[in-house]
């Protein structure tokens, strides 16, 4: 779980600048039919709302979209706590330190 977190801390990082949002996704994952429609009507009905984390399937780490600007700060408290827990249940404490209610 370690080398995991360290591995999804420098993914993470190298896609900060590189779009709006960042949909975490593996190789071996089959999309709903209109899995993006479905994502464009929630980030749509969420516009003016705060968000850190918005989850997409209850697997893990997988189908977690995040706002690009945050993933340097989430790139970090992966490397800080790589040792402690597995990076899913990091993601519960970093959406809570950064405020956004389940």
């Amino acid at each position: 779980r370690s080398k995991q977190n360290v591995d999804y801390a420098f993914l993470l990082n190298f896609c900060a600048n590189l779009s709006t949002y960042y949909l975490m996704l593996e190789d071996d994952v089959k999309c709903a039919k209109f899995f993006f429609t479905a994502i464009k009507k929630v980030l749509t009905a969420r516009e003016n709302s705060y968000w850190v984390m918005l989850e997409f399937s209850k697997l893990g780490y997988i189908g977690k979209l995040y706002h690009s600007t945050d993933l340097p700060q989430l790139s970090r408290f992966l490397l800080l706590f790589y040792q402690e827990m597995p990076c899913d249940w990091l993601l519960t404490y970093f959406r809570k330190l950064l405020t956004q209610d389940a």
